[in-house]
């Protein structure tokens, strides 16, 4: 639908009203249901809205608008073990043992990763020991951080103060100071 008012057209897409009087669906055939379902996907519809209006699933509505061709085929994943890491370079002058034939077995490789258990522990010991230096080394400069702010804080209150006073000093007459530090106000003047 289109209406066209003062030179420009607006479209309106969808259902007047957001409602759609379908029968009921249980007395829509196959083929029916079908191109109701058909019809309202171009009409805009969601297959959710699709769904709901004919009664069927979003499954069934999603099998029926986009078939065979909108499924893609699962396939399962292989595994494929990774393959070990290079070898680090060897210095010129130091022998390297050759590798084993066979892999270790049993006791020989649980006492290998045992030992590799222990230095990963060494090695995270390590960084959560450097972890702590950091943190309390961020925690002493915060102190010394929000100290310093105080400080100036401070300093610049006492600053501000002191150019207001002289301020006032300047602009007020001698004879309002005096009353004025006598305690008297200076808006209590007898006209």
């Amino acid at each position: 639908m289109a209406n066209s008012v003062n030179g420009y057209v607006t479209i309106q897409v969808g259902v007047a009203n957001g409602q759609r009087r379908l029968p009921p669906s249980g007395t829509l055939s196959e083929t029916e249901r079908n191109r109701q379902a058909k019809r309202l996907r171009k009409e805009g519809y969601s297959y959710r809205r699709i769904a709901a209006a004919l009664g069927m699933s979003y499954a069934a509505v999603c099998h029926l608008l986009d078939g065979e061709e909108g499924r893609a085929p699962v396939t399962p994943l292989s595994y494929r073990p990774p393959s070990p890491p290079p070898s680090p370079p060897v210095p010129a002058g130091i022998a390297v043992a050759p590798p084993p034939d066979s892999l270790p077995t049993g006791t020989a490789r649980l006492e290998e990763m045992a030992a590799e258990i222990h230095q990963l522990r060494q090695r995270l010991d390590l960084v959560l020991a450097q972890n702590e230096g950091q943190r309390q080394g961020l925690a002493r400069l915060e102190r010394t951080l929000v100290a310093t702010v105080q400080s100036e804080n401070r300093a610049l209150g006492e600053r501000i103060t002191g150019s207001v006073r002289s301020l006032l000093e300047r602009l007020m007459p001698a004879a309002l100071r005096a009353r004025a530090a006598a305690g008297e106000g200076c808006g209590d003047e007898p006209g």
